[in-house]
C-alpha cells in the first residue's frame, strides 16, 4: 500500500499552518517571557506560575511545526508525519488544559484568602 502524498494546494494550506503556529509560538513566548520580567519587578508567585505556564504553551505550539514541514518538503510520509504533528499538538493541548486547570484552582483559592 502506498502512502498518500499532499498535492500542491493541500502543501500550501501546511505552509500556512506552519506559519501561524510558529507566529502564535512566538507571540505566546514573548508574552511569558514579558511575564516573567514583570515577576522580577514585583514578585507575585501566581504571576511566576502563569508566566511559565504562558511559555510552556509556546513550546507546545512549536513543537509540531518540524512534523508539518516535512509534509511540505519531503516524499513518501506525509500521513506519519501528519499524524505525529496532530499527536504533539494534542499532547500540547492536554497539558495546556492541566495547566489551565491548576491556574484556575490558584487564582480561586488566592481570591478565597484575599476574602477571608
Amino acid at each position: 500500500m502506498s502512502e498518500y502524498e499532499f498535492n500542491k494546494e493541500e502543501n500550501e494550506d501546511f505552509e500556512m499552518l506552519t506559519q501561524r503556529l510558529l507566529l502564535v509560538a512566538i507571540t505566546t513566548g514573548l508574552t511569558g517571557i514579558t511575564g516573567l520580567i514583570a515577576v522580577i519587578i514585583a514578585f507575585d508567585p501566581y504571576l511566576l506560575v502563569s508566566s511559565l505556564a504562558v511559555i510552556v504553551f509556546a513550546i507546545f505550539f512549536y513543537l509540531p511545526i518540524d512534523n508539518f514541514k516535512r509534509i511540505i518538503t519531503t516524499e513518501g510520509s506525509d500521513i506519519k508525519e501528519l499524524v505525529r504533528g496532530f499527536f504533539e499538538l494534542r499532547a500540547g493541548w492536554n497539558v495546556s488544559i492541566g495547566i489551565l486547570s491548576l491556574l484556575a484552582v490558584i487564582a480561586f483559592i488566592k481570591m478565597l484568602i484575599n476574602v477571608f
